[in-house]
């Protein structure tokens, strides 16, 4: 059910570089926190999108594995579940259907 290359892997990087983002952005001066934050947001999405790119190249490291472990809790979770056997039989049907017409059979 769970897969590596799921959006809810980028929830490790994400919070990580957001947090490490606004703390810097709090030592701005006043006037300029806001802009420092929406910049600190803007640089967090870059960040978790180049963390989660080099997640997918090595899946087998160790940080790797620690950095997707929220994603895959919320996957695991919240996200997805054991298909019904209503849903296995039009996934076969959906499947077998497919199968005939690459086959180039018409029924």
């Amino acid at each position: 059910k769970e897969h590596e290359r799921c959006g809810s892997h980028l929830v490790g990087p994400l919070l990580g570089s957001l947090v490490i983002g606004n703390v810097l952005a709090s030592r701005a001066p006043r006037q300029f926190r806001l802009a420092a934050r929406g910049l600190a947001s803007l640089g967090a999405v870059a960040v978790a999108t180049e963390i989660f790119s080099w997640m997918v190249r090595n899946p087998e490291h160790p940080l790797s594995k620690a950095l997707a472990k929220p994603g895959h809790e919320l996957q695991h979770r919240l996200a997805t579940a054991e298909p019904t056997p209503e849903q296995l039989e039009v996934a076969e049907a959906a499947l077998a259907a497919c199968l005939a017409l690459e086959n180039g059979d018409s029924h």
